[in-house]
């Protein structure tokens, strides 16, 4: 029950501009505190103790995907996944899809100069770790599996 109302209160219906960073902020916001968090416990020898998921749910619909790859190229899905685990930080994205509207479905233009090329808005998905979330009913089901997912890959960085 708590989960259905919490769920239902998500409207997804802020109003932003292009010139909006929200996604940006939070991804300021988070590294910055995690930072912290790993300064703090840091061991005398300089070791890091800390292994870190950040998960972040929303629908992925935002206009800042460039700017958050500049930002932050470990987000970067090009990047090898042992650069991002080297952190012992991991950002996990939980796409809320909407059945009317699937993010699987949307199209966007990119590319360069004067060549546009119409294609999936999730190929050039800025996180590389994301699930797409079809049923809220799957939730605790699909968080249990990011999890166990999670300890495997920071179980093989570790070897």
């Amino acid at each position: 029950m708590y989960l259905d109302r919490m769920m239902s209160s998500f409207t997804f219906k802020q109003e932003n501009t292009i010139a909006d960073e929200p996604m940006v902020d939070l991804l300021k916001y988070v590294n910055n505190m995690l930072d912290a968090a790993v300064m703090q416990a840091r061991s005398p020898s300089g070791c890091n103790p800390l292994e870190q998921l950040v998960l972040i749910m929303a629908d992925g619909r935002f206009n800042e995907k460039v700017t958050i790859l500049r930002l932050n190229p470990r987000f970067c899905p090009k990047r090898r996944v042992r650069d991002i685990l080297s952190i012992k930080r991991m950002v996990a994205f939980l796409l809320l899809d909407s059945p009317n509207e699937s993010i699987m479905d949307l199209q966007e233009f990119t590319g360069k100069g004067t060549e546009f090329k119409l294609s999936r808005y999730i190929e050039s998905f800025p996180f590389p770790y994301y699930v797409v979330l079809k049923n809220i009913e799957a939730l605790p089901r699909t968080l249990a599996d990011l999890l166990r997912q999670w300890f495997e890959l920071m179980q093989y960085s570790r070897d």
